[in-house]
């Protein structure tokens, strides 16, 4: 459900496996069906729910629709018997999600939150980087990328909006745009200057690891190439940059004080439709029910390992201190 450019590339991983058979859920059914013609995909059904929700019939829906409109689209889904994957990334509506747990139990159902690019891989590299550790002291994350305009939207309101960092066994609150420093990236995307944003990666880590004294995480104060609205629109395909992360783990190994740094380089949206595609498979596979990080579902060696057979760039930085 939500037929923009991570949608679209999802739609057609899911046409593509051998598991999968992808149907549009949509209330603008014309619309959709013009797309589906355009990406050769004239195949995969569309399913009208501008009436009413009792036309869903599928077993898991994945939310990529703009991110304000996954709880109450997530609560639909459940309650006609639906598994729910969702791409949200702000810490409001993860923790919306989260909270459906109860429900979820009840009707054995799982919804699984954070199926992007962010937070979804920079969790399971935190989870990858935290198994190499006897203690840990900090996770330090820090993103760039934008998928399409939705996206930019996003990060627009991820810059703007307070947060809260997770500092020596409690939440504190901070300035949007505060502590801004130079991340060094992969190449090509370099050095971009990121700051404090509305982003969820410590809240789903903390689910995980709970004794790790700080949690921060940035996000790119703007996005690397600025493209009008307009332009964005006539051009459903444009590459807009692309995505990078930095993720870093500190803490204690043998006695001595050590840190490992991860870096990715990604197309925002392939990387959030791969993930998102990964999760839909487990939620059923796994036969969990409740509400879920993508980083409790997903093995983080196996999901990186995937993930760089699929052309994504992981790897880590030597010599860091």
């Amino acid at each position: 459900m939500g037929f923009g450019v991570v949608g679209q590339r999802l739609c057609q991983l899911l046409a593509a496996d051998s598991v999968s058979t992808p149907v549009v859920v949509t209330g603008r059914p014309a619309k959709e069906r013009d797309t589906l013609v355009e990406l050769n995909l004239d195949d995969v059904d569309v399913v009208d729910i501008s009436g009413g929700w009792d036309t869903l019939a599928v077993e898991v829906l994945v939310l990529s629709s703009p991110e304000h409109r996954h709880v109450d689209e997530a609560r639909a889904a459940l309650a006609q018997g639906c598994h729910v994957v969702s791409l949200a990334d702000s810490a409001s509506s993860v923790s919306e999600l989260l909270s459906l747990a109860e429900f979820a139990r009840e009707i054995d159902r799982a919804v699984i939150v954070g199926a992007a690019a962010s937070p979804g891989l920079s969790t399971l590299l935190a989870m990858h980087g935290a198994a190499l550790f006897e203690t840990i002291e900090e996770i330090a994350i820090a993103v760039t990328g934008t998928a399409g305009t939705a996206c930019i939207e996003r990060r627009s309101r991820a810059n703007r909006t307070e947060m809260q960092e997770w500092r020596d066994g409690m939440w504190v609150d901070c300035g949007p745009r505060s502590a801004p420093e130079l991340v060094f990236f992969p190449d090509p995307v370099g050095s971009v200057e990121c700051a404090r944003g509305d982003l969820s990666e410590a809240l789903l880590l903390r689910r995980t690891l709970p004794t790790v004294d700080i949690f921060s995480v940035k996000v790119a104060k703007e996005p690397i190439s600025a493209v009008p609205r307009g332009f964005l629109k006539r051009r459903r395909n444009i590459e807009l940059e692309p995505g990078a992360q930095r993720v870093s783990v500190s803490g204690w190994v043998d006695g001595a004080s050590e840190t490992v740094v991860y870096g990715a380089v990604a197309s925002t949206r392939d990387l959030s439709a791969d993930l998102a595609q990964l999760a839909a498979w487990a939620v059923l596979a796994d036969h969990r029910v409740g509400a879920f990080g993508i980083c409790e579902v997903l093995d983080a060696k196996e999901t990186l390992r995937t993930l760089a057979e699929r052309g994504h760039q992981i790897l880590v930085y030597e010599g860091e201190d």
